[in-house]
């Protein structure tokens, strides 16, 4: 047996290890050894499942950003690597990063790997975080707002701000 092919097989023995670990819920231990079958040989698809799984170990261990490089590598070297995709929408999810998540969820549903009604909660998520960023945009503008009317003995609670229900846009106007 050759150097590489004695590298190859520990590389496989690390991933294997891995594996194991990860049945067993010992998620730390689980990424150890992914990360020392990555720092050995590896054809692209085990080096792929190795990030994929390291990934998923991340995922558990609540290390999202981790979680999302490892996928993202992962589908680097194989773009249909549909469970690195999925897992990869997820941690776009928890970051709250949902505008690539409804990517990451769409292309999977093209691909039949996840059904519409998940794409559906996806698009919801991410117009509740919208809705709450433009809530926050107002409140933040209110604080300006008073800050600078104050000098003239005025606060944004003598105006009134009207939703357009049609557009969605605001109009201000004073009350007495």
């Amino acid at each position: 047996m050759t150097t590489t092919e004695a590298s190859f097989h520990e590389a496989q023995e690390d991933k294997n290890r891995g594996n194991e670990h990860f049945r067993n819920k010992q998620y730390e231990e689980a990424c150890e050894c992914y990360t020392l079958a990555l720092s050995k040989p590896l054809n692209d698809a085990d080096r792929a499942a190795c990030f994929a799984n390291r990934a998923a170990a991340k995922l558990k261990l609540e290390d999202y950003e981790g979680a999302l490089e490892d996928c993202s590598e992962a589908l680097n070297l194989d773009e249909n690597y549909w469970k690195a995709l999925y897992r990869r929408e997820q941690c776009y999810l928890k970051l709250g990063r949902y505008e690539e998540a409804l990517k990451d969820a769409k292309t999977l549903k093209e691909a039949r790997q996840i059904s519409s009604e998940e794409v559906q909660h996806i698009e919801q998520l991410k117009e509740r975080e919208e809705e709450r960023r433009k809530e926050e945009a107002i409140t933040k503008l209110k604080e300006v707002g008073n800050s600078v009317l104050g000098y003239f003995g005025l606060s944004v609670d003598n105006f009134k701000l009207d939703k357009d229900p049609t557009t969605g846009s605001y109009n201000i106007r004073l009350e007495k």
